[in-house]
């Protein structure tokens, strides 16, 4: 998987075949440290002998999302592809990917589901039926802030979908934030990482890491803290941040 490697130091541009989490990385031009994960896939990729990269949907802290185009059903989907350095940090990568799958079946009417997924060069990634959609972060950014009476109807059908999946799962997202939230075409709201946040906090091996994957900007204080284990008050202090953030881009 060949990726292009950006410095923010100099604007160099490289290219590498993948990025080694144990490797540090520098710029060819000014030798200043690259982050990894700054490294953008590049358009025509193919992950997996099957998905070609066509265009970037958005990016969080740990991962990268894409439309793809599916070479074997050639229909076109969505593909997320984490950074290599959490398959480093999760004691059991496979069980990692499994418990997020299932999760995500189970995880409310409105969460998206995974499809299939895998490892390509160390990066693990997760496909998603083809939609239309747009991150809240995006929305967001693009000046397009919602008014009142569309973010609380966004808040309410979230609501709805995380409590079947509080029924379903006894446990809830505990990772909300604007980047896993989507709003599609028909102005319908989606999100993903179900079960991702449960999982990371109960692995000893990610918890000893320096490896950060949750958004502290919208976690609840008494998880931040580490005073208590989060539950269902924890993610209503998360949506109470989305929807402020949604209302006022700050």
């Amino acid at each position: 998987m060949q990726l292009t490697l950006h410095c923010d130091h100099c604007n160099h541009t490289m290219l590498i075949q993948k990025p080694s989490f144990e490797e540090d990385l520098h710029c060819e031009s000014c030798e200043k440290y690259i982050k990894t994960f700054s490294a953008y896939i590049e358009k025509n990729t193919i992950v997996n002998d099957q998905f070609q990269i066509k265009y970037p949907v958005c990016e969080d802290n740990c991962s990268q999302t894409f439309i793809a185009f599916d070479i074997n059903s050639e229909r076109l989907c969505i593909i997320r592809i984490y950074d290599p350095e959490l398959s480093h940090c999760v004691s059991d990568t496979n069980n990692f990917m499994n418990v997020l799958q299932s999760a995500a079946s189970i995880a409310g009417k409105s969460h998206i589901r995974v499809l299939e997924q895998g490892i390509d060069d160390e990066h693990i990634f997760q496909v998603y039926n083809y939609a239309e959609i747009e991150s809240l972060g995006d929305i967001v950014d693009e000046n397009r802030e919602l008014e009142a009476t569309e973010a609380l109807d966004l808040c309410r059908e979230l609501l709805l979908s995380l409590d079947e999946a509080s029924i379903a799962t006894g446990t809830g997202h505990f990772n909300l934030t604007p980047s896993n939230i989507f709003v599609d075409s028909q102005g319908n709201l989606r999100y993903t990482d179900f079960g991702l946040a449960s999982q990371l906090i109960r692995d000893n091996k990610f918890l000893q890491s320096n490896y950060h994957v949750l958004n502290i900007h919208y976690m609840s204080p008494e998880m931040a803290l580490a005073w208590n284990p989060p539950n269902a008050a924890s993610d209503i202090y998360s949506i109470g941040c989305l929807i402020f953030f949604a209302l006022t881009g700050m």
